[in-house]
């Protein structure tokens, strides 16, 4: 009797330390699973630098700003994310994202998700250009399109290159970077998606497919407003070069429901409201925009100013 006692207790010691032994190995596989679901998440951008207004050096600066950045091991990356790309491919959507986060509109740099659509898009605005000294129209697929040559020597900082990577020009470009910088026979470039980061490139002609210039000029309007006798206001700005006109909006509160009031032609750079009412506050905005094939490319809104109308 006493020898079935024992029995019954060490089995009971027995299922108890089988029990205690599943626990934690469950415990351990859920602390493996989440473990891998956190280093499977994209890290958060690097910090960004202050923007001064200019598109093309700020956009340069924001890439710099991500240099050493690296995707994650499930292949994604913050960049990719934004652009609701997941883990694909991602350095077109680097250069989207630099922009973006340059505050140039979508307008003058596309959200492109692969190099084909930023030919298509700077093609399309007479703004895509293949090297004099490399391939020709047919050869690198542009024979149905609008493009322009450009020398290899005539590459600028900011120019957008489309990269042939697999030596067939025939399938289109397979990878885009920006230009940072140009010596005598190459370029460096900052590239996303190179060896799974970001990171500069060195770049000869015999590499590039095309090379988009995207328009960086269309900068804020340098804005001057002030009230004047007879309940007016009258608008004054610098003048833009390359551009075909600018737009002007209005609002009665600062932050929000500015109305585009007046479209005027590029050699003007005054307007004076009319349609105000005395001791009444007004804010104002213009932006310049330049057509590009039928379709209008719009620059950024400038700084806002506050008129009260006398």
């Amino acid at each position: 009797m006493v020898s079935d006692n024992r029995t019954r207790c060490a089995m009971k010691q027995h299922n108890i330390i089988k029990k205690a032994c599943f626990m934690f190995l469950c415990v351990c596989l859920l602390t493996c699973i989440f473990s891998e679901n956190v280093s499977a998440g994209y890290a958060k951008n690097f910090p960004l630098p202050k923007l001064t207004g200019n598109y093309q050096k700020d956009m340069i600066a924001v890439a710099k700003s991500q240099l050493g950045y690296s995707e994650s091991r499930t292949k994604e990356t913050i960049y990719a994310a934004w652009a609701s790309r997941s883990s694909l491919p991602w350095c077109s959507e680097f250069v989207a994202w630099s922009a973006y986060k340059a505050g140039i509109p979508s307008s003058i740099i596309p959200v492109g998700t692969t190099s084909g659509e930023y030919r298509e898009f700077f093609a399309e605005q007479g703004r895509y250009y293949i090297l004099n000294n490399g391939q020709n129209n047919s050869s690198c697929g542009c024979k149905k399109m609008s493009a322009k040559t450009i020398s290899f020597s005539g590459i600028k900082p900011g120019d957008i290159l489309l990269i042939e990577s697999n030596g067939n020009y025939a399938d289109g470009p397979d990878h885009t970077c920006m230009v940072v910088s140009k010596n005598y026979n190459t370029v460096t470039t900052i590239d996303g998606n190179s060896h799974d980061q970001v990171e500069y490139r060195i770049r000869r002609a015999s590499q590039i497919h095309g090379v988009c210039r995207p328009l960086y000029n269309l900068t804020r309007v340098s804005l001057n407003a002030k009230a004047v006798s007879g309940k007016r206001v009258k608008l004054i700005w610098k003048k833009l070069s390359d551009v075909s006109g600018y737009q002007i909006y209005r609002s009665t509160q600062k932050n929000s429901g500015y109305r585009l009031i007046k479209t005027v032609g590029k050699s003007t750079n005054a307007y004076t409201d009319k349609q105000i009412v005395k001791n009444k506050g007004y804010y104002y905005r213009v932006r310049a925009y330049k057509v590009c094939n039928g379709k209008r490319v719009y620059g950024r809104l400038s700084t806002i100013k506050t008129v009260k109308a006398v």
